[in-house]
């Protein structure tokens, strides 16, 4: 009865080396995945942009025959535009943002004033809630903020 012994096997070495290399390809991924939960942090001078928002200043007035919305900046925050809620019985109705995509201002200073045309039809007597957009620094490009609606202002349609 002769065995013949003619089994193949990875060494040690290999096995640890394939282990290790999975491990780290898992953990790789792992991070991929979960990096895309953590949101940038968005500054305007040098704070979160959201602390901006309590400092800004704007009157306006909102014209039916026109489809006009008329802003006054009374503040010192570049405003970059404003979305637009319609307010109904119900709260208020999704939004109508209307700003510039190229990131240009639309009131830079303090007493500067700016048309927007509206899209969509409003009629007189609608109440509508303006609340700014601003614009803030990431780490690699400026992104738009809008602010929350506590800091929109109520305007009735003329």
């Amino acid at each position: 009865m002769t065995m013949i012994k003619n089994k193949k096997a990875l060494s040690p070495v290999i096995a640890t080396v394939l282990l290790i290399s999975i491990a780290l390809v898992l953990a790789v991924i792992i991070f991929i995945w979960a990096s895309s939960f953590i949101t940038e942090v968005v500054q305007k001078n040098e704070e979160p942009v959201e602390n901006s928002c309590d400092d800004i200043r704007f009157r306006a007035e909102a014209d039916s025959n026109q489809k006009t919305i008329f802003i006054v900046n009374e503040g010192n925050i570049p405003l970059y535009g404003l979305e637009v809620n319609i307010k109904t019985r119900g709260g208020i109705s999704s939004g109508i943002k209307e700003y510039d995509k190229t990131g240009r201002t639309i009131l830079s200073g303090s007493g500067e004033n700016a048309e927007i045309d509206l899209k969509e039809d409003i009629d007189s007597g609608d109440e509508l809630v303006l609340v700014p957009i601003i614009l803030g620094e990431g780490k690699n490009s400026k992104v738009m903020h809008v602010c929350d609606s506590k800091f929109g202002i109520e305007a009735t349609v003329i």
